[in-house]
C-alpha cells in the first residue's frame, strides 16, 4: 500500500469516528508554515493588514477554517519556548479564527517582548500603548519599548522612536535625535523612514538642509513605493529642487503615486492634465483624476472638482454640483468658489452676507484673487449707498 493511498485510508477512518478536524492533520506543520509567511515579513503595522490577507489566503487555499487554525494555535499556548505565540498574538490582533481581542493581543506580545526580548514584538507592544490598543494611551511607555525594539536593530522601531522624538512622544522633543534614529532606519531599507530622512534634509530638521541629500533619498523610497516620497521626488522635480527642473519627470512621479491610490497625488496628476505639466493638457484626464481624488476625501481633490463643474472642464458645467463640492472641500480655493457661488446664485440662492463671509476665509487662507474681490464688493457696496 502506497503512502497516499494510506494517507486516504486514515483520513476516512477519522471521518468515519467523527475526530475533530483539528486532529486529522499533523498539529504543527500548518503552524510552521504560517510563522513562515509572518516572520517573511518584517513585521509593523504598516505591513501586518497585508500579511494578515497572505494568512487568509493561505487558510483557504489549503482548505483548512480560520476557527481550526486558531484552535491549534491556541493549543500551544502552554509551551514555554513561545514558539507559536507571535500567531496567536497576531489571530488575536487580525481576528482570524476569533474575535478581535486587544487585551490578549499586548499580553502575548508582551510575553514575547519581556521573556524572548523579540524586537518585533516591542516595537507592536509600544503602537498598543501609543494608540491604546488593549491598554490605556501611554506614551512613556511606548517610547519605552519603541527604544528597546530600536536598540535590537528592528528598523520599524527605530523609525516609531524617531517619531517619539520628532513629535515629542513620551519624551521631550528632539530633532537631532529623530533625524539619527530616522538615519539608522533608512539605511535598514524602511520606506517610511527614508522619506522622513529626505524630508529632514529638505527642510533642515536636525541637520543641515541638503536639497541633493533630499532628492536622494526620497528616490530610493519611492523606487521601493513609498508615495509620499514619489510625491516629494516629484515636487523636487517639477521646482528644480535638488535635481534638474523636468516637469515630465515630475508627472511620471506623480502618476506612480495617484495609480498606487494616494489622493494628493491623485490630483496633482489632474493638476498636471489641465495645465499641460510634462504631459499634454487633456480636460476630461484631469476631471477624471481630480473625481479620484475627490473621491477619497482629499479636499483640495473636492476644490478641484469644483472647479471642474464651475467653469464645465473637461465634463459639463453644472452649477449645484460646484457648489456641493465647494462646500464639501476645505482646500485652497474653496472659500474662494463658494464666495463666487453665494455672490452670483450659482447653485444656491444669492446670499452677499455669506459671499463675503467666504471672500474674507480665500483672504486668510492666503488666495490671492480674494483680494481683489473683496475690494470690489466693497467698492460696489459703498457706491450703491
Amino acid at each position: 500500500m502506497t503512502l497516499q493511498s494510506q494517507s486516504l485510508k486514515l483520513k476516512k477512518v477519522c471521518k468515519s469516528l467523527k475526530v475533530p478536524e483539528f486532529l486529522r492533520f499533523t498539529k504543527r506543520k500548518p503552524l510552521e508554515q504560517l510563522m513562515r509567511v509572518l516572520t517573511q515579513n518584517n513585521l509593523n503595522y504598516e505591513s501586518a493588514s497585508k500579511t494578515a490577507e497572505q494568512i487568509r489566503k493561505w487558510i483557504k487555499i489549503n482548505n483548512y477554517r480560520p476557527e481550526t487554525i486558531f484552535r491549534l494555535v491556541h493549543a500551544q499556548r502552554k509551551d514555554y519556548h513561545l514558539k507559536f505565540a507571535p500567531l496567536l498574538a497576531f489571530f488575536y490582533h487580525w481576528g482570524i479564527g476569533t474575535k478581535v481581542d486587544g487585551q490578549k493581543t499586548i499580553y502575548w506580545y508582551k510575553a514575547l517582548a519581556e521573556i524572548k526580548s523579540d524586537p518585533v514584538a516591542q516595537n507592536i507592544v509600544g503602537w498598543c500603548y501609543r494608540v491604546g490598543f488593549g491598554t490605556e494611551v501611554n506614551y512613556k511607555s511606548a517610547f519605552h519599548w519603541y527604544r528597546k525594539s530600536a536598540e535590537r536593530n528592528h528598523a520599524p522601531g527605530q523609525n516609531n522612536l524617531a517619531n517619539c522624538y520628532y513629535d515629542g512622544i513620551g519624551v521631550p522633543v528632539d530633532w537631532r535625535m529623530a533625524f539619527l534614529w530616522y538615519k539608522k532606519a533608512a539605511k535598514s531599507g524602511f520606506q517610511n523612514a527614508q522619506w522622513h530622512l529626505a524630508c529632514c534634509y529638505c527642510d533642515g530638521i536636525g541637520t543641515e538642509k541638503n536639497e541633493q541629500k533630499a532628492v536622494y533619498w526620497y528616490r530610493i523610497s519611492a523606487s521601493g513605493g513609498n508615495t509620499n516620497a514619489q510625491i516629494e521626488l516629484g515636487k523636487s522635480y517639477y521646482l528644480g529642487k535638488g535635481a534638474r527642473q523636468h516637469s515630465k519627470k515630475a508627472f511620471e512621479c506623480y502618476f506612480k503615486s495617484a495609480e498606487a491610490g494616494n489622493s494628493t497625488g491623485q490630483y496633482l496628476v489632474g493638476d498636471c492634465y489641465l495645465n499641460g505639466i510634462g504631459v499634454k493638457l487633456d480636460n476630461e484626464k484631469a476631471f477624471f483624476w481630480y473625481q479620484k481624488s475627490a473621491s477619497s476625501g482629499n479636499k483640495i481633490g473636492k476644490t478641484r472638482l469644483g472647479n471642474c463643474y464651475f467653469a464645465g472642464l473637461g465634463t459639463n458645467r453644472d452649477a449645484q454640483k460646484a457648489f456641493y463640492w465647494y462646500r464639501n472641500g476645505q482646500g485652497c480655493g474653496s472659500p474662494y468658489g463658494l464666495a463666487l457661488c453665494h455672490y452670483n446664485g450659482i447653485g444656491t440662492q444669492t446670499d452677499l452676507h455669506a459671499a463675503i463671509q467666504f471672500y474674507r476665509k480665500a483672504k486668510d487662507s492666503g488666495f490671492p484673487k480674494a483680494v481683489g474681490a473683496l475690494g470690489d464688493l466693497f467698492t460696489q457696496e459703498t457706491l450703491s449707498l
